[in-house]
């Protein structure tokens, strides 16, 4: 990976089961499923290291991926039968693909997305933000608000086996 239309520089390899992103600004560490095209992702964890040592952690999903989880989730009934979507962490983008997940999170370090109250990932080194998008086909609630005991919070949203591997 070399450019995007925002002509982002970046090099990217394999190493171990991540598959490692670096600019000038970050570096991302995702975790694919190594069978799945890297243009094709579209449900996958990440790590952003920033270079003053700051690390913020997301799991980034495509809009077409939470509509299909919710219609899963419709006829399995978690997550209030699929009528929302909810995911420490969570980060929707439009389009599949780590280029393209990597050129979201540029723009979004450039426009201090990552910084603001607005954050949309979470700094490991603090408590967890609450993930502030909503959409409006696909209402991202926290579970707090529609649960009856803050220990019994349905977080079914993340429900969704690892991707790791031994590449």
């Amino acid at each position: 990976m070399t450019s995007t239309s925002t002509e982002l520089r970046s090099e990217a390899r394999w190493d171990g089961p991540y598959y490692r992103v670096r600019t000038d600004g970050f570096e991302a560490f995702f975790l694919p499923n190594p069978e799945e095209a890297l243009d094709k992702v579209c449900n996958v964890d990440a790590e952003v290291r920033l270079p003053d040592g700051s690390r913020w952690s997301a799991t980034i999903f495509t809009v077409a991926e939470v509509s299909r989880l919710t219609k899963r989730w419709e006829e399995t009934g978690e997550a209030a039968g699929g009528r929302c979507f909810w995911c420490s962490d969570g980060l929707i983008v439009r389009d599949p693909g780590i280029r393209k997940m990597v050129t979201v999170i540029a723009e979004l370090l450039a426009s201090g997305g990552l910084m603001g109250p607005s954050a949309v990932l979470t700094t490991r080194r603090e408590r967890p933000l609450p993930l502030r998008i909503s959409l409006s086909l696909y209402p991202i609630l926290d579970p707090m608000l529609w649960s009856p005991s803050p220990q019994k919070a349905d977080t079914s949203g993340c429900g969704r086996t690892s991707r790791r591997s031994t590449r």
